[in-house]
């Protein structure tokens, strides 16, 4: 009776902790939506067959040695039985399996946000630098076309030559195609699955925990083959008997497969083999990632000494503009309208260097190599 309550108790307790998680979950995108939507309505059906009675009949012509042992011998005679029964280990079995699809579900939305960092890092870009140097560009472009706008009245005044005009249209154009393929760059990103927000030394752990647990069930799963404690019931009816009797039965029956006692040693093995094997596997994710990882340091380090260069350029032609603005003169005019167009070029660098450090920093996290 006691093993019955704990095995019901236990049975509970997982279905409770599986409300609990799909209610607390995040909806995951893309392929890890449809995946969960697949190995969720996989272990519904597994585990609704595992959850419900099972309802029997049988009726048939038998002997009537059978009918009336010890008794006097009757011709064949009818018989019916019917009922139904219901296996406790079959209930922590659906609730181990819905479990399992949920545990399974996290695991694949984690390794899926690990092929989205692939696919986002292919060349070490990120959406922040090309957002952060965009609006750099983006707000210098008015005053640009502003400046080439004055410049084409003055000609027309017969105050600026062609050259100048057509230097400044160069100048122009030299920025707009810059905001153009940055803002290309940034729409081809965005066609590419989200990366994960945080560092990916966390999603990788995250997912070793994952794989654990998505094991743990799965082992749950094997491990309740091993024990059943089931309840039967229902009508059994003897037709021309002359033996009176109340044509109701009800009975309980416990299993052990001795074989369970060796299974948790097994499944520890398989846990750890499981864990091992996602980390090891050629050409796998983790395998890829730690490669994509290596190359992402070595670009962090160049990258924060661009950084530092373009910081001190950017300080440089900044006091520089601000000398030029100071003095009079068309000449001194001209001249800083060039270091102006020097000066939003760096600016964009900087600011896309400065962005890509921070988004490099986030992505690597600790940057030490997974253990």
């Amino acid at each position: 009776m006691r093993h019955t309550v704990f095995v019901l108790a236990a049975a509970g307790g997982l279905l409770i902790s599986a409300n609990a998680r799909a209610q607390s979950a995040p909806a995951h995108a893309g392929d890890a939506a449809s995946y969960c939507r697949y190995v969720e309505g996989v272990a519904d059906s597994l585990a609704d067959l595992e959850q419900a009675p099972v309802l029997f009949g049988t009726g048939g012509i038998v002997s009537g040695a059978d009918a009336s042992p010890g008794g006097s011998i009757l011709g064949p005679t009818t018989r019916v039985i019917a009922g139904a029964s219901y296996s406790l280990s079959g209930l922590y079995r659906g609730a181990a399996l819905r479990n399992g699809a949920e545990a399974e579900c996290h695991r694949y939305a984690l390794v899926s946000g690990l092929h989205a960092f692939l696919e986002n890092n292919k060349e070490g870009i990120t959406r922040g630098s090309l957002v952060a140097k965009l609006a750099v560009l983006d707000e210098a472009m008015p005053r640009a076309e502003q400046t080439l706008a004055a410049l084409r009245a003055s000609m027309a005044a017969s105050r600026a030559t062609v050259e100048q005009v057509e230097a400044m249209q160069v100048r122009v154009d030299a920025l707009r195609a810059e905001a153009a393929e940055t803002r290309a760059g940034l729409q081809a990103l965005a066609r590419m699955p989200a990366p994960p927000e945080r560092s990916i030394a966390g999603v990788l752990a995250d997912r070793d925990e994952a794989e654990a647990e998505a094991a743990k069930y799965d082992a749950r799963v094997r491990m309740s083959h091993a024990w059943d404690v089931s309840v039967r019931g229902g009508y059994d009816r003897i037709f021309g008997s002359s033996i009176s009797y109340a044509p109701v039965f009800a009975l309980a029956t416990v299993t052990l497969n001795l074989g369970g006692l060796f299974q948790p040693a097994a499944e520890n093995r398989a846990s750890e083999g499981r864990v091992g094997w996602a980390r090891a596997e050629v050409e796998g994710a983790d395998d890829r990632v730690e490669q994509a990882l290596v190359r992402l340091r070595s670009l962090l380090d160049v990258e924060r000494k661009r950084l530092e260069e373009t910081r001190v350029l950017l300080a440089d032609l900044e006091t520089r503009y601000k000398e030029l603005q100071s003095v009079a003169g068309e000449k001194v005019a001209e001249y800083a309208q060039v270091v102006w167009f020097d000066l939003v070029k760096t600016r964009a660098d900087h600011a896309y260097f400065e962005a890509h450090v921070a988004d490099l920093d986030r992505l690597l996290g600790s940057g030490e190599p997974r253990k």
